[in-house]
């Protein structure tokens, strides 16, 4: 967790437990801009992963964290904002594995293993779509 803190640089002994709530009415934490700080975080651990969400900014991606980060992991980086499509991507030990956009209208898998996942969205029954159509070991429409 100590590794996540310091990729946004932010010193781990200097990272306080707050509520959503209070970090939303936080009267400065609320004022940050995109390019403005102050920057804040949440992080949080569960078993082996640990999890960063950025607030109105987005660090990870204008500055690299999530390949940096991805040196020696895996990442998993969503990036959202209030007027395009969230791009999910995930990169592993240097690797560009994948992209994708959430509610893209046409195929937007992207990477060195843009298919990694279609067998199992296809047995979660997440391919539902009128003109798919079964190509060797991927899907496309």
């Amino acid at each position: 967790m100590a590794e996540a803190f310091r990729a946004f640089d932010f010193d781990p002994g200097s990272a306080r437990t707050i509520t959503a709530a209070e970090a939303l009415s936080d009267p400065v934490l609320k004022t940050a801009g995109f390019h403005d700080g102050p920057r804040w975080i949440r992080v949080a651990q569960s078993g082996e992963w640990t999890v960063v969400i950025e607030h109105g900014q987005q660090k990870v991606h204008v500055d690299g964290i999530d390949g940096q980060l991805a040196r020696d992991a895996d990442v998993v980086f969503a990036a959202a904002n209030e007027s395009e499509p969230v791009v999910v991507s995930h990169l592993s030990h240097g690797e560009f594995v994948f992209a994708f956009e959430c509610g893209a209208p046409y195929d937007s898998r992207a990477g060195l293993r843009p298919h990694l996942f279609d067998d199992a969205m296809d047995a979660a029954g997440c391919w539902n779509f009128p003109n798919v159509v079964r190509s060797g070991k991927s899907w496309s429409r």
